[in-house]
């Protein structure tokens, strides 16, 4: 049986593996991957586009999710505009045997209209483009935050205590900078998502200044990041920020990494 969110948290680790590499002023982000083939991404800024260089990590996760049993062995395509919204769909392969005005197919949301009469070959390729569709439907999320809406508009990277030193870095690091551009942006809500139930010094304090409309104080910028220290479900992240170091205490619950505490050692 495909286990459809964890095939969602995988695509979704990548692709903001993806954006954290992308321009600042992009508009879109485009990323393209499927078995035995390179995965590519690129940025549309106005109506120039750029390439993305991939970083090891989210190619790694893309290979894991090619990999998982029930996967189509065409290409997926992911695409996301600064409003949030990411759409994934999958693009069959064409089968060699189909006649020539097969080809005409362009994509799976083309599929049911006005289906053409053919053979057996076309027929099958036409349900199976139906059947992966269908199941991509299910991966459809929002993911990156731009909007200071009701709910949240994103959500906490999953995370494991199995998981090898450089996988459990990458998620750390991207958790980091994605809670300090959130707290930087005062989205509340995406803020929270990102945080423990039960926060602790610095970071209740922060959300408590956010919900009670207080005047912002200073943003603060993460500069880089250094080594990852593990205690089971508990992960200190040291972090260079503009006029300080600190470390992002962070813990995994339900599965998923979130913000515990700031401060200057692992335990909060």
């Amino acid at each position: 049986m495909v286990d459809h969110d964890e095939d969602r948290a995988l695509i979704e680790q990548a692709l903001r593996l993806v954006l954290t590499h992308a321009p600042t002023a992009w508009e879109r982000v485009r990323l393209e991957f499927g078995a035995g083939r390179a995965a590519t991404a690129s940025a549309t800024i106005g109506r120039e586009s750029s390439v993305i260089g991939l970083p090891d990590q989210a190619t790694h996760l893309l290979i894991q999710y090619c990999s998982r049993p029930g996967r189509p062995r065409g290409r997926t395509v992911v695409e996301c505009d600064d409003t949030g919204a990411v759409a994934i769909r999958a693009e069959p392969l064409i089968p060699q045997a189909l006649p020539a005005q097969a080809t005409s197919i362009e994509s799976p949301k083309c599929i049911s209209s006005k289906p053409a009469l053919g053979g057996r070959h076309l027929l099958m390729a036409r349900l199976w483009a139906v059947a992966a569709v269908a199941a991509m439907a299910l991966l459809v999320v929002a993911i990156v935050g731009r909007d200071q809406g009701e709910g949240p508009t994103l959500r906490a990277l999953a995370a494991g205590e199995s998981m090898s030193d450089e996988q459990a870095r990458t998620i750390a690091d991207t958790t980091v900078r994605v809670w300090v551009r959130e707290r930087n942006e005062r989205h509340l809500a995406n803020l929270e998502a990102l945080s423990v139930a039960e926060p602790a010094d610095l970071v209740a304090r922060e959300l408590g200044e956010i919900k009670a409309g207080r005047p912002f104080r200073k943003e603060i910028r993460v500069l880089a990041t250094g080594a990852l220290t593990r205690r089971g479900a508990v992960w200190g992240l040291n972090t260079h920020l503009d006029d300080q170091s600190l470390v992002f205490v962070m813990r995994i619950e339900g599965g998923e990494l979130r913000v515990w505490a700031v401060g200057s050692a692992l335990t909060p």
